[in-house]
């Protein structure tokens, strides 16, 4: 099982008033009406509810026909257990033409669900070289009264502090979030897919896990572009002996969740001045406490359990490390 939040937890109340909606279309990128978008483009479908993702599709068109293209899908829990995000990403097997409206269909069972589209440029997106920032804010454990009956029984609850690795104006990339284990036993989990909705400022999101499969407490993030290429990883692990909680950072006005509008342009306080990682000083898993390792991973979309205890954090050295912009944007 996969677990993610973003949104405050609620007034606790019985597990039998909250409902299971079915699978619903989020978004589509690239979004309707873009223009100069890149030749190797990636589609993304996000979804949001309860459901089979296998009876969703992506069909996209050109001038010549319907683009042939790999298909991945995956998905993990949004809020507790009685909701899911998931996806669908297409990814064509040549260039698209140049300068060409492409349409893209999405279709579940034998009905089209939505239909948009594009148009593209003439470039290329070039391989992502720089990881993206990442800082572990808080992690602490909510108080029973405050797990309302949408959420886990036993919620862990964290602030993630997100950079981009390239800023995209575009705003076609994602983040990848994955639970680590420290220990290398356990293959690390895919639990969020994150839409940047900001080209370069930082941002903070509000990440949930459920105490009952033991999370690690360590993370590791992805930035991948609008061709569905992924950046180098960097690690984070929260080391902290004596957790502590943190006023929430609200939610911002026009902000659905992680499907947020691009056309947001709140300004952000803070410092625009970037601050380079200090030297590294490994833990147990190659990170300080809040800061990390940078290495290249693959996409990892298979759902499992995190099981076993992590190793003994007391006493690992190392201080917290951070690239790109210090400014951040808030988010629920």
């Amino acid at each position: 099982m996969l677990w993610t939040a973003l949104v405050p937890l609620a007034v606790a109340g019985p597990a039998g008033d909250c409902p299971e909606e079915p699978l619903t279309v989020r978004f589509v990128v690239p979004e309707d009406g873009d223009t100069d978008a890149p030749r190797n483009a990636r589609l993304l479908l996000g979804l949001i509810g309860v459901g089979d993702v296998e009876t969703f599709d992506l069909v996209l068109e050109g001038e010549e026909g319907e683009v042939a293209g790999t298909r991945t899908r995956w998905c993990y829990d949004h809020e507790g257990p009685h909701e899911q995000h998931c996806w669908v990403a297409l990814r064509p097997d040549r260039a698209l033409a140049a300068d060409t409206v492409h349409r893209v269909s999405v279709t579940s069972g034998d009905s089209i669900e939505r239909t948009t589209t594009f148009e593209t440029g003439s470039g290329v997106l070039e391989p992502l070289t720089v990881a993206p920032g990442l800082e572990i804010l808080a992690a602490w454990d909510p108080k029973p009264a405050e797990v309302g009956p949408c959420d886990w029984e036993t919620p862990r609850r964290y602030t993630l502090a997100l950079t981009p690795a390239v800023p995209d104006p575009s705003l076609r990339s994602v983040y990848q979030v994955h639970v680590v284990d420290p220990t290398g036993v356990r293959e690390p989990a895919l639990i969020h897919t994150i839409r940047l909705y900001d080209s370069e400022d930082a941002f903070e999101a509000k990440q949930y896990l459920d105490r009952a499969d033991e999370p690690s407490d360590c993370f590791r993030l992805q930035q991948e572009d609008g061709g569905g290429q992924l950046s180098p990883s960097v690690e984070a692990c929260w080391w902290e002996e004596d957790d502590t909680g943190g006023e929430d950072s609200g939610r911002r006005e026009g902000v659905e969740d992680s499907g947020v509008s691009p056309t947001d342009t709140d300004e952000p306080a803070g410092d625009d001045d970037a601050r380079p990682p200090p030297p590294a000083e490994e833990g147990a898993c190659g990170c300080g406490p809040r800061g990390g390792l940078v290495g290249w991973v693959g996409l990892l979309a298979v759902g499992w359990r995190l099981r076993g205890a992590p190793a003994d954090p007391k006493g690992a050295a190392g201080g917290s490390r951070w690239s790109g912009s210090t400014r951040r944007r808030r988010q629920r």
